[in-house]
């Protein structure tokens, strides 16, 4: 590892030294996501530019052509262009021209051996992971660089390394926490895979398709049926787990948006490493969005794409492997967030970043600002009926990383409810018709001063105005004593 680009970086912003040394420590929990400016370096091209050659080669002479791609890859809506170009010039053959663009066109993993080095690096690391249940990469890229690299460093190395590749439409997605697989490095492919017709996600309709989505694609928050099994599996995928976005732009597309809804169910913090915008409006944009995303972001310099390498050989380096598994630092969490939403949109507009102030240290050890800064964005509070309000919390070990519970008023009383959701997850575990089973789960809950609903599986606790504080936190030690009494089962 050079020092000196290290340093490079670090001088280069103020908060990178701090973010890159969090992701280090935090790396053993870490998911990289890999985009298209990983892939780049050895010949593929991104979406973007991917439409722009075939608008080249096969409509050079269709102005209309042009301006659709181009208008769209301003507004990042590209499959809306997609959309269009399909219906009136592919002829509903779009993904079998982008197949054959793939088989065409061979990439050259040695034309950039510092990248292959880098995705060497990754690829060691979450697959020495084993069993640990966080072996998966994630990438949006619709080539296969991820999997040919696996490939060299069997054949060349040696390195042994089972791999499974799975995407939205995978026929065996519904194991990918089986047995079989837990060995298995896993490669999760959100966009499909270009040998998979079937399972590229490229229009609107199959966009909406894989994921659920119930809304339009455009709208400022994407709308999804979380009943969705594509949804459930990513929603606990990426509770469990901070996101490393690699090779990614965070720009608003409906990606993101979908992204963005996966990671409120997320108890962890998020990083990006950035190219930095020269423009202050993009750079004020990508800031909001990643505090939107709770992401902490390392800028790298147009450029300067070794250091993105730098990073990557630093945080990912096999001897730092730590012996036991990190914990949630919830201060440090917040205290990046806090004090990055305080000062995002000051960074954008000035060009000398270098000279922000850091807060003192007196500041940043008394943390109860922070703490209660992380409790007012992580416990939610959302009106979703005349007389019903939803509270979303963090709760560790539950799938996505964060529970939901109503605050109900019926007949000017008011109780607390989970609508049946801990009764069903109980009874994938045990037989809660057995009578002593449900007598033993009623025993615990009435030990907290809560109860069964007389009419439904609902578990509720009745409250007042007053005492609603109380009463909440009383209904939450008891779901979470009944729930992890549910692990020790599992």
């Amino acid at each position: 590892m050079d020092n000196i680009i290290l340093d490079q970086i670090y001088d280069f912003h103020p908060k990178n030294k701090k973010h890159i040394e969090s992701i280090k420590n935090d790396i053993d929990r870490a998911l990289p996501l890999i985009g298209a400016g990983m892939s780049i370096p050895f010949g593929c091209l991104s979406l973007n530019d991917l439409l722009i050659k075939l608008a080249i080669e096969w409509f050079k002479d269709d102005e209309s052509v042009f301006k659709i791609v181009d208008d769209n890859i301003k507004n990042n809506t590209i499959h809306r262009a997609i959309d269009i170009l399909d219906e009136t010039h592919f002829k509903g053959r779009i993904q079998s021209f982008l197949e054959e663009h793939f088989e065409k066109k061979q990439f050259d993993l040695s034309a950039n051996l510092t990248r292959f080095n880098s995705l060497e690096k990754i690829i060691n690391r979450i697959n020495k992971r084993g069993t640990m249940g966080s072996n998966f990469i994630l990438t949006t890229n619709y080539d296969n660089v991820i999997e040919c690299t696996i490939d060299e460093m069997n054949k060349k190395k040696n390195a042994n390394i089972k791999y499974d590749v799975f995407s939205p439409h995978s026929n065996n997605l519904s194991k990918l926490f089986d047995k079989e697989f837990t060995d298995k490095l896993k490669v999760f492919k959100f966009h499909g895979d270009y040998k998979d017709r079937d399972s590229l996600v490229i229009t609107t309709d199959s966009f909406k398709a894989n994921y659920g989505i119930t809304g339009d694609l455009e709208a400022p928050d994407i709308k999804v049926d979380h009943s969705n099994n594509v949804n459930k599996i990513l929603r606990k995928i990426l509770g469990n787990h901070s996101i490393l976005f690699l090779g990614c732009s965070l720009d608003e597309d409906p990606f993101i948006k979908l992204f963005r809804s996966w990671l409120t169910h997320s108890m962890y913090r998020n990083y990006a490493v950035l190219l930095k915008p020269e423009n202050n409006d993009d750079m004020r944009n990508l800031s909001k969005q990643a505090l939107l995303m709770d992401t902490s972001v390392i800028w790298v310099k147009e450029g300067n794409y070794d250091w993105i390498d730098a990073i990557i050989e630093y945080v990912f380096t096999l001897s730092s492997l730590s012996s036991k598994p990190t914990g949630i630092n919830l201060l440090d969490k917040q205290d990046n967030s806090f004090i990055e939403s305080n000062t995002a949109e000051s960074n954008a507009e000035n060009d000398n970043e270098s000279n922000e102030s850091e807060p003192n240290e007196e500041k940043e050890d008394s943390g109860m600002p922070q703490l209660e800064e992380l409790l007012q964005r992580k416990i939610r509070v959302v009106q979703t009926g005349p007389t019903k309000f939803a509270i979303s919390f963090p709760m560790y070990k539950i799938e996505g990383g964060l529970y939901e519970i109503y605050l109900v008023a019926e007949n000017k009383i008011f109780y607390i409810s989970d609508e049946g959701t801990t009764y069903e997850e109980l009874d994938k575990i045990f037989e809660l018709k057995e009578p002593d089973v449900i007598k033993n789960i009623l025993a615990i809950l009435n030990q907290y001063g809560c109860r069964k609903h007389e009419s439904s599986n609902a578990f509720i606790i009745e409250c007042t105005p007053q005492n609603i504080h109380v009463k909440i936190s009383y209904f939450i030690q008891a779901i979470s004593f009944l729930l992890n009494m549910k692990i020790f089962y599992v």
